[in-house]
C-alpha cells in the first residue's frame, strides 16, 4: 500500500456514480465513507503492485491511474475520474493484486475497504439493482482476465467483447475439479485467480496460475485429455469453444503466440518437476499465500525442543505458539536440497482466512504484512482457529478479563513474530543452538516453487559465520599444549584456568535459560548459536588443562571426565544423527507420539491379515514380522539413515525372490510390506531421538554434579 497522504474523509459525488456503487443505499454509503478515505498520489507514485493483498477497491476522483501487468511494459489501461481499479478485491475474500497500479499524473483516489464493501453489497443483492451490480462486477473481472491473457490481451476490444458475451464465471474451492479426462471439450479457460493443476497419463502436466489461458484442446479436440483440479480457491472465466475457435480463426497469430507461451511454460515446469524433490509442488497454494513460513532444517535440527520452550517462555501466558510437528518436504534452497519441517506456527498469510472470518475485527494485518490478534477484541469464539487451513491458531486460557467484549474463558493465540522484541530475532530462531530454524517467504526462497510461480528466486540470506571446526580444533590444540607443557603451569595456575573454563562452560546454560524474555518484561534475546560454539570450544580446551592440573581418581576428576566425555558424545551425535533422522522420518513426530503410532501400525497389520490366505499369513510370520523387530535391521537403518521408500524396496525385492510370480493369495501384501518398513523406521526414529536426548540429558545431570563438587573443591582449597 502506498504511503499517500489522506486528504479528506468525505467522498466526492463521482465515487457513487460508479456502476459498482450506484445501487447502494444511503446507509451503505455512510458506512463506506466512515471506514474509507480519500488519498492523494503524486505522479509516478505506486498505488499497489502485483501480488499485494487485494483488500480495498479504489475509485479515481481526479487525475489518472495507469495499470500494467506482469512483464508487459505497455499499459493495460488508464483509469480516469469515475473509474475503479482493484475490482478483484470485491469479488473474492482472498484475492491478490494482478496488476501494478501507479499514478500517471497527480491524482486523488477514494479507498473503500473490500470486506465492508462486500457486506453492504450483499444486503442489496436480492434487488434488481444489486443483481445488475453483481453482473457488472463479474463482467469487469472477466474483462480483466481476458486483458491479461497471452491469447486475448492484444486482440481488438470488439473481439474481447464477443468472448465476454459468450462466457461464464466459474468459482472453485480447493480440491474442486474443473473437468475430468474424457469430458467433452466445450469451453476454453482464462484463469483470473488461484492455481489449477492439470494431470493426465499418470502424472502432472502443468500448473496454471492467474493470467494463464488453458483448455485450448477445446479448439480442436472433442474430449479432454487430462483432469484439471483447483489447488486453491480459483476464479475462472470460461468461454464457449466455438466462439474461441472463431476468434482464433480470425487471429491465428494470437493463438499461435498463446500456444507457444503455454508450451514453453509446460516445458519449464516439466523440467522443474523432474528435478523437484519430495512433494514440494503438491501444496503450491500454501507456498504462494504464505508470507513468513517457519521452516526447520531437519538435517541440522538436534530435536532439543529449545524453539518450542523459548516460544512459551517469551509469552505471558506460557503457551507455546509453535508445535514441532507438521509436514516434511524436501526442497531446493539456493540450489541445495534441504529437508524442511514446516511446524505448526502461523505463516502470516498474504490473504489470511482467519482475518476474514473474525466477527469482531480482532485480527489485523500491519503495514509489514504481520497478522496479529488483539486480545482486547477477541471473544474466544474460535472462528479463526476453524478457518485456518493449517491449524496454526490455538485456543488458550484467557489471562485477564477485558471490558471491551463479552468474552469466553478462552482466547485465540498464534505466532506474533515476537513483535514486542524491538527488532530482535524471534525467540524460536534465537534460541536454536544449531541455527536450524528460520522464517522464509517460500514463494521466492524455495527454488522449485519460485520457478513454477515465475517469481525471482531470492538468494539465501547470509548468516553470521561461526567456523565451528576451526574454533573447536584451535581450542583443542591450546588444551593439548597446556597438557604437554609439563611444569610450565603451576598446579594453582592450571587450577584457576580450569575453574575459569568451567565457569565459562556453565554460562552457556544461563544464556539458554535466561536469554529469553522474563515474562512481562520485553528485552533483547540472546542468540544462542555463538554461545553454543564457544561452549564446544571451551569444552575442547578444558581437556588439556584438566590433564595439566591433575589426573587422579577423585570424585571431582571422575565427574569432570564423565561430563566432558558425554559432552563430546552429545556434540558428535548432534552432528551425525540429524541427517540420518531427516532421511528416515516421513513426518515429524514428538517422541511421546511414536509409541501411539506403533500401536496403530500393529492394529493395522492385524486388520490387514484378518481373513487373508494362509500363504500370506505364513509369509508375514516367517519374513515380515522378524524383519519388523530385527535389532540388526534396526542398527543398519540407524547407521545408514535408510529411508522408508528404500526400506520398502529392499523388503519387496526379498519377498519377490521368495514368492516369484504374483499370486491372488498374496492380495494385500504391498500394504503389509509398507507397514513393516514404517514400523522399523519408527523404531529407528525413536532410538536415534533417544540417543540425542539421552546424551544431552546425562551431560546436564553430570554437569550439575560437577558444579557441586567444584564448589566444594574451591571452598576446601581457599580455606586450606
Amino acid at each position: 500500500m502506498s504511503a499517500a497522504a489522506t486528504v479528506a474523509k468525505r467522498f466526492p459525488d463521482v465515487v457513487f456514480r460508479h456502476p459498482l456503487l450506484a445501487a447502494l443505499d444511503a446507509r451503505a454509503r455512510a458506512e463506506l465513507e466512515s471506514a474509507g478515505e480519500v488519498r492523494a498520489l503524486r505522479a509516478g507514485e505506486s498505488l499497489f503492485r502485483a501480488g499485494d493483498p487485494a483488500d480495498a477497491l479504489f475509485v479515481v476522483t481526479s487525475g489518472e491511474i495507469a495499470l500494467r501487468s506482469g512483464a508487459r511494459t505497455a499499459e493495460l489501461r488508464r483509469a480516469r475520474a469515475g473509474d475503479a481499479v482493484g475490482e478483484e478485491s470485491v469479488a473474492r475474500a482472498h484475492a491478490t493484486r494482478r496488476h501494478d497500479a501507479s499514478a500517471a499524473t497527480d491524482a486523488e483516489i477514494a479507498l473503500l475497504p473490500s470486506a465492508l464493501l462486500r457486506r453492504v453489497m450483499a444486503r442489496g443483492e436480492s434487488s434488481d439493482a444489486g443483481a445488475r451490480t453483481r453482473r457488472w462486477l463479474l463482467r469487469a473481472l472477466a474483462s480483466d482476465a481476458l486483458e491479461r491473457s497471452a491469447f486475448s490481451g492484444d486482440l481488438p476490444a470488439r473481439e474481447r467483447e464477443i468472448m465476454l458475451d459468450a462466457g461464464r464465471a466459474i468459482e472453485l474451492r480447493r480440491g474442486d475439479v474443473l473437468h475430468r479426462e474424457g469430458d467433452p471439450s466445450s469451453e476454453a479457460y482464462f484463469l483470473a485467480e488461484g492455481i489449477v493443476r492439470v494431470a493426465g497419463g499418470g502424472g502432472v502436466l502443468a500448473y496454471h496460475k492467474a493470467g494463464d489461458f488453458f483448455g485450448d484442446e477445446a479448439i480442436e479436440d472433442e474430449v479432454r485429455d487430462a483432469t484439471a483440479t483447483a489447488t486453491s480457491e480459483a476464479w475462472i472465466f470460461a468461454v464457449r469453444a466455438e466462439v474461441v475457435r472463431e476468434v482464433a480463426a480470425r487471429h491465428p497469430d494470437a493463438l499461435g503466440r498463446a500456444l507457444r507461451v503455454q508450451t514453453a511454460a509446460r516445458a519449464r515446469q516439466r523440467e522443474i518437476r523432474e528435478n523437484a524433490t519430495r512433494h514440494v509442488l503438491d501444496d503450491l497454494h500454501r507456498f504462494e499465500t504464505s508470507r513468513s513460513l517457519l521452516a526447520i532444517d531437519q538435517e541440522r535440527c538436534i530435536r532439543c525442543g529449545a524453539c518450542a520452550w523459548s516460544c512459551g517462555a517469551t509469552h505471558d501466558d506460557g503457551v507455546s505458539r509453535l508445535l514441532r510437528r507438521g509436514d516434511v518436504v524436501v526442497a531446493k534452497v539456493s540450489g541445495r536440497a534441504k529437508t524442511l519441517l514446516l511446524p505448526s506456527s502461523c505463516q502470516h498469510c498474504k490473504n489470511p482466512a482467519c482475518m476474514i472470518d473474525c466477527p469482531t475485527g480482532a485480527i489485523t494485518r500491519d503495514a509489514r504484512g504481520e497478522v496479529q490478534i488483539r486480545e482486547e477484541l477477541c471473544t474466544g469464539c474460535g472462528s479463526c482457529a476453524k478457518a485456518c487451513p493449517w491449524d496454526n491458531i490455538q485456543m488458550a486460557p484467557r489471562g485477564r478479563r477485558l471490558p471491551l467484549v463479552t468474552a469466553s474463558d478462552a482466547v485465540a493465540v498464534k505466532c506474533d513474530l515476537c513483535h514486542d522484541r524491538n527488532g530482535a530475532e524471534a525467540a524460536c530462531v534465537a534460541a536454536c543452538p544449531a541455527e536450524a530454524i528460520e522464517r522464509i517467504d517460500p514463494s521466492v526462497a524455495l527454488d522449485e516453487v519460485a520457478a513454477v510461480l515465475e517469481r525471482r528466486p531470492r538468494a539465501e540470506a547470509g548468516k553470521r559465520a561461526f567456523p565451528i571446526s576451526a574454533i573447536v580444533g584451535g581450542a583443542a590444540a591450546a588444551g593439548a599444549g597446556a597438557a604437554l607443557s609439563g611444569t610450565a603451569l603451576s598446579r594453582s595456575a592450571s587450577g584457576v584456568l580450569l575453574l575459569m573454563l568451567i565457569l565459562g562452560l556453565f554460562s552457556y546454560a544461563g544464556v539458554k535459560r535466561l536469554g529469553v524474555r522474563v515474562r512481562g518484561r520485553a528485552a533483547r534475546v540472546f542468540v544462542v548459536r555463538p554461545h553454543f560454539v564457544v561452549h564446544l570450544g571451551l569444552g575442547a580446551a578444558s581437556f588439556g588443562v584438566a590433564i595439566a592440573h591433575a589426573g587422579g581418581t577423585s570424585a571431582l576428576a571422575v565427574a569432570f571426565w564423565a561430563c566432558a566425555i558425554l559432552g563430546a558424545l552429545a556434540g558428535t551425535l548432534g552432528k551425525l544423527v540429524p541427517p540420518r533422522l531427516a532421511r528416515i522420518e516421513r513426518k515429524a513426530l514428538l517422541p511421546e507420539e511414536i509409541a501411539e503410532q506403533l500401536a496403530l501400525l500393529d492394529a493395522r497389520v492385524f486388520r490387514d491379515l484378518t481373513g487373508r490366505s494362509d500363504l500370506l499369513k505364513g509369509l508375514y510370520a516367517r519374513v515380515l514380522r522378524p524383519f519388523s523387530s530385527s535389532p540388526f535391521v534396526l542398527a543398519s537403518i540407524c547407521a545408514r539413515g535408510t529411508s522408508q521408500r528404500a526400506l520398502r524396496d529392499r523388503l519387496g525385492e526379498r519377498i519377490r525372490g521368495l514368492v516369484g510370480e504374483a499370486d491372488e493369495r498374496l492380495a494385500g501384501l504391498d500394504g503389509l510390506v509398507a507397514s513393516t518398513a514404517e514400523r522399523q523406521a519408527l523404531r529407528a526414529q525413536r532410538l536415534l531421538d533417544a540417543l540425542l536426548r539421552g546424551a544431552s540429558f546425562a551431560h546436564v545431570v553430570l554437569a550439575a554434579a560437577l558444579a557441586v563438587l567444584v564448589a566444594i573443591h574451591v571452598f576446601v582449597e581457599v580455606t586450606r
